[in-house]
């Protein structure tokens, strides 16, 4: 059991991780905390670093223990 970030990128854009891609990470991971970014590609820690950066510290501080 371990819980997981799940950052998706736009399909339209060029994002890799298809909506059906979450549905099955989410059946073997339960404890995922997903994260849909509208409009960004593929490189979406360079087109919204700050929204990857505060994603990820609400994730981490979401964290009991």
């Amino acid at each position: 059991r371990c819980p997981v970030l799940l950052l998706q990128a736009d399909s339209a854009c060029g994002g890799m991780l298809t909506d059906g891609d979450v549905a099955s990470i989410s059946q073997w991971a339960p404890e995922v905390m997903h994260v849909h970014m509208p409009g960004v590609g593929h490189s979406m820690h360079w087109q919204r670093t700050q929204d990857c950066v505060n994603h990820t510290i609400a994730f981490v501080e979401s964290l009991d223990g």
